[in-house]
């Protein structure tokens, strides 16, 4: 009798288990803005699976912190190079366990419609600090307008270009005058950020912009011990389901990108 007994007990903890799991509130971190809206739907989804997600808002500079100190449980709004320097930087234990959201840097130009527009030695201006050169340079690149040394990786700047047939001048500015120098310029390269403060968007009004997969998208970050937590798979699916798409295209008309 008593081990019949402790037979159904068992199969009955067996049984909660999953409710156990899904009762817990899973707390993630994000910015204001585009990210904290689609993780709103992403958590309308979980919650239908009983995944209980409860969307911080928090600043772009607190989110490693945050997730490291256990504020919130997982968080995004920050690319795999930023993860990377805070766990450097501090000791971090953070782990990607996927991708969100790209937000991508954009040509933009008051003189040209298309880049075949484009005449030999025109003037190209690009941000002036390290970060977001290179990523401008790796971009012109992409789009056959130069080459850069392979070894330069992400860390190019101008003195790293190896190729430029058509003799483009390749101009730096600070971010904070970047689009007014546009009038100065064939086009100038801005990332999402820089480009929403004169309210331009890259699908909308870019004449050139980066692909979803690039190194500057977005990561879920969660601490090294939940690699392989259930409500991680969980959340991930949430994000990534057909809600979430359809918001993401509907909403943001291919200004935000999705890498997955």
């Amino acid at each position: 009798m008593i081990r019949s007994c402790l037979t159904r007990l068992a199969a009955t903890l067996v049984l909660m288990l999953p409710l156990i799991v899904s009762a817990k509130t899973i707390r993630v971190g994000v910015p204001a803005g585009p990210h904290a809206e689609i993780m709103a739907i992403a958590a309308e989804v979980a919650a239908r699976n009983g995944l209980d997600l409860k969307v911080v808002t928090l600043r772009s500079s607190e989110l490693e912190s945050a997730l490291a100190s256990g504020r919130v449980d997982a968080m995004t709004g920050r690319d795999l190079i930023d993860l990377d320097a805070a766990n450097r930087k501090h000791g971090y234990r953070l782990v990607n366990a996927g991708y969100t959201v790209t937000f991508p840097m954009g040509f933009y130009s008051t003189r040209l419609q298309r880049l075949n527009d484009l005449h030999n030695g025109d003037v190209i201006t690009i941000p002036s600090d390290r970060r977001n050169a290179a990523r401008a340079l790796i971009l012109l690149q992409n789009y056959g307008l130069l080459e850069i040394d392979d070894a330069a990786g992400l860390n190019a700047t101008p003195d790293d270009i190896v190729s430029n047939r058509r003799g483009f001048r390749i101009r730096q500015v600070d971010q904070s005058r970047l689009m007014r120098a546009r009038s100065q310029s064939a086009f100038v390269v801005a990332n999402a950020d820089t480009a929403a403060r004169v309210k331009l968007e890259p699908a909308r009004d870019g004449i050139g912009m980066e692909d979803a997969r690039v190194p500057y998208a977005q990561v879920l970050a969660v601490r090294q011990g939940d690699v392989d937590a259930g409500w991680l798979r969980q959340l991930v699916a949430a994000y990534r389901s057909t809600e979430v798409k359809q918001f993401i295209l509907h909403r943001y008309n291919d200004s935000v990108r999705r890498p997955w």
